[in-house]
């Protein structure tokens, strides 16, 4: 599996970032789920011989712009779009052009595999943007992921619509999101690291995410100091339904979390584990949430709860990254770290994490996630499209 956005210690090579991020884009798998829901990328100079032929079949929940069946771009107010929530802020920008001149083509396939550098004039390159053209390629994806792919509208991640759509297409979408490193990245590629850092979110997450550092800690992965990562996001009904915090499927078994069911400890009820382990008062914050979590899969665990940098919105992972680089005072030039999340998340959180402890730090990042197999849909196609958001401030510190 080919590392995503790679991040060594003594921190990463900006050429290299914008390298593995064109490579992404302009991956098989990403264009052609463009094309299937009506959208493609700017188009380089080269056509090589082999590229995957146009489908001319209507995109999903787009009618053909001309009744032709082309499959053209989708409509930025979403009207005849089939239930493609609008987009709110297109600031009366156009449909996006299929390659960038309105001609309705197909980004071409970049048959690399991401195996070696892409050249800056584009030359084979599959047709891909040399690297000074990377910026207009991740506007094109944003302004495209933004009409076809955003169920959240500003909302939290638990409230973002739920959209289905045909086994055809679902298929696609999943295929895509192991290409794209929404899947498949549980373990991660070095035995040691300084630090692990496991990110907060809602209650349930919480637990099966330190449920999963417990399992890598136990399977021999070493790890210097842990802290977990979190927003003073308010659980309210969370709180009070201990069952949320056991879903994830955790028990406790000799102080780390292992396989298993419903958690229940020498014939314990559920709300007596989560006693014993402290619990979680009305009151309860994110924080509060996961650092039980931690407690119970690993034994007492520091957390650094992060004020938001956006007034009125809670922290999000850029300010619980920076939080904890300021907790820990410096001393990070050289550093292995890992950081723990959901599987679907790891893309984007690993860039934020590149952007905000890689570059400034001079640290390595590598990042996992425990497996959610059957996130739906809409919800893969959610966070491909927080992916492109946060390539496009990665793009922008690797030029400064």
């Amino acid at each position: 599996m080919t590392q995503l956005l790679p991040c060594p210690p003594g921190g990463p090579d900006r050429r290299e970032l914008q390298e593995s991020m064109l490579h992404w884009l302009y991956s098989p798998e990403l264009t052609t789920l463009m094309s299937r829901f009506g959208g493609a990328l700017p188009r380089g100079t080269s056509r090589p011989d082999g590229m995957p032929p146009h489908d001319d079949s209507a995109p999903v929940g787009v009618p053909p712009r001309n009744g032709s069946g082309a499959g053209g771009a989708l409509p930025r107010d979403g009207s005849g779009a089939g239930g493609v929530p609008p987009r709110g802020d297109s600031g009366g920008r156009g449909p996006l052009p299929r390659d960038g001149s309105g001609s309705g083509g197909v980004p071409p396939r970049d048959d690399s595999d991401a195996r070696g550098p892409l050249p800056r004039d584009g030359s084979g390159s599959g047709g891909a943007l040399p690297l000074d053209g990377l910026a207009e390629a991740l506007q094109a994806a944003d302004d495209f992921s933004a009409a076809a792919w955003d169920f959240r509208h500003g909302a939290e991640r638990a409230d973002a619509a739920v959209r289905e759509f045909p086994p055809d297409v679902a298929d696609l979408v999943r295929a895509a999101a192991a290409a794209l490193g929404l899947s498949g990245r549980n373990r991660p590629p070095s035995a040691r690291y300084d630090h692990a850092l496991v990110l907060g979110g809602r209650v349930r997450s919480g637990f099966a995410r330190a449920r999963h550092l417990a399992r890598l800690l136990a399977s021999g992965v070493r790890v210097g100091r842990t802290a977990g990562l979190a927003s003073f996001r308010p659980l309210g009904a969370e709180a009070a339904d201990a069952r949320l915090a056991l879903d994830a499927g955790l028990t406790h078994r000799g102080g780390l979390a292992n396989e298993g069911g419903l958690a229940h400890e020498g014939g314990l009820a559920h709300r007596d584990v989560l006693a014993r382990y402290g619990g979680l008062a009305p009151d309860a914050t994110e924080a509060d949430g996961l650092r039980l979590a931690l407690r119970q899969a690993l034994g007492p665990v520091d957390v650094v709860a992060a004020q938001p940098s956006r007034p009125g919105a809670r922290a999000h992972t850029g300010d619980t990254l920076t939080a904890w680089a300021e907790s820990v005072g410096g001393g990070l030039r050289g550093a292995r770290v890992l950081l723990v999340t959901t599987d679907l998340y790891v893309p984007f959180q690993h860039a934020d994490a590149v952007r905000l402890l890689g570059l400034p730090h001079g640290c390595g990042v590598d990042t996992v996630g425990f497996a959610w197999p059957d996130a739906p849909v809409s919800a893969v196609l959610q966070e491909i499209r927080s992916t492109i958001r946060s390539m496009r401030a990665l793009h922008a510190a690797t030029l400064q």
